[in-house]
């Protein structure tokens, strides 16, 4: 049995940091991966010893448009109100139900973060439908409804719904 933290939208890395404090003493035995988009801060992570998997966290793989702003809050909505202005770029994206079943046992031990700045909803409804919440021990969701126009309270609800139907453990960690 593998255990994994993952990482999903790890920006400058501080979640990694925040994972190995409050796994003081476990950390070390976990494969750390981090998902991070933004081409801005993928320097950030040369001494963090983890997997950095330079690429949008998505629903498939391929190429999408990915504004790129301050280094909080760029993301794959261009609509999004908060982070500023933004430049566009194509960006790789992942299908993370699709890594998470390539690369991972239902037996593994994984640790999942999410701040993927508005694309939380589409890839839970994901991970929900084709089973790959069971793979998944533990998650931590930052939520950006109403950051982002197309999404609202309901869909925080319908998403944290569908997590505790799956058994899920929902994590709150502190804001960094």
């Amino acid at each position: 049995m593998k255990k994994v933290f993952l990482d999903l939208g790890a920006n400058t890395g501080q979640s990694v940091d925040y994972f190995r404090q409050i796994y003081e003493s476990t950390h070390k035995q976990f494969e750390i991966h981090c998902f991070e988009a933004n081409p801005n801060l993928y320097h950030k992570f040369a001494n963090k010893n983890v997997i950095l998997h330079k690429c949008a966290v998505w629903i498939e793989d391929g190429g999408i448009d990915f504004s790129v702003r301050s280094t909080l809050g760029s993301t794959l909505y261009e609509s999004k109100t908060t982070g500023g202005a933004g430049t566009t770029v194509i960006v790789e994206s992942i299908d993370i139900s699709k890594f998470i079943k390539d690369n991972f046992d239902i037996e593994d031990h994984l640790i999942v973060k999410m701040d993927i700045e508005g694309a939380e909803f589409k890839v839970i409804d994901k991970l929900a439908k084709d089973g790959t919440l069971e793979y998944i021990d533990k998650i931590n969701v930052e939520y950006h409804a109403g950051k982002v126009p197309d999404f609202g309270i309901e869909d925080v609800k319908r998403c944290k719904d569908l997590l505790e139907d799956s058994g899920v453990d929902i994590i709150e960690w502190k804001r960094f």
